[in-house]
């Protein structure tokens, strides 16, 4: 295996037992980005309460079933607030996944002020979080309808990985394709949050 990717680069980030690989990205700095995610999608509840009020809308049968206004209102609430809580459990399975990914995968972390980050950090937070505050500035409702959504992610994740890989010298091209594959492949996967 090569010494660059397997080495434990960050002495704060080793774990105590010499056996198990290093986490790259400190755990207090992935539940900010959880929290950070979770803020804002709740900024998000006006512009998605309007939106599921006007689908409604648009299902007469739907609507019907829900007697009275306050019912409706009631069922609108619901509704959204559990799809900002799926949105928090998405992420947070996403989050696994990176931290995974960088336990087993590609353990090198950097320094970025003060904090140890590592890569698959670093693209989790760069591609979800700011298109949350995105959309709740904007009044948006979602990107991922537009055509330039998945070629923005795809950017942002190589220029991510980009930084990484020039702090890793000597890694071979085999093993520099497959981090940028599972790089970009990661990065896409931000879509489902």
């Amino acid at each position: 295996m090569n010494a660059d990717l397997d080495a434990k680069t960050d002495p704060e980030a080793t774990s105590e037992s010499n056996d198990s690989p290093s986490v790259a990205t400190s755990v207090w700095a992935w539940r900010l980005a959880l929290v950070t995610c979770l803020i804002a999608v709740a900024a998000r509840l006006p512009v998605l309460r309007a939106y599921a009020d006007s689908m409604l809308a648009r299902s007469p049968d739907i609507a019907a079933s829900v007697d009275g206004s306050g019912f409706r209102d009631l069922a609108l609430n619901i509704g959204v607030v559990l799809a900002v809580l799926l949105s928090g459990l998405l992420f947070w399975l996403y989050q696994s996944l990176g931290r995974a990914l960088e336990k087993h995968v590609f353990t090198r972390s950097l320094r970025i002020g003060g904090v140890s980050v590592g890569l698959f950090f670093m693209i989790s937070t760069c591609v979800v979080i700011p298109v949350h505050v995105f959309c709740a500035v904007t009044g948006t409702v979602s990107l991922r309808t537009s055509a330039l959504y998945y070629p923005i992610v795809a950017a942002v994740t190589i220029a991510c990985t980009v930084v990484f890989h020039l702090a890793v010298k000597r890694l071979t091209l085999v093993r520099v394709s497959l981090l940028y594959i599972i790089a970009v492949m990661y990065g896409m996967m931000s879509a489902l949050i």
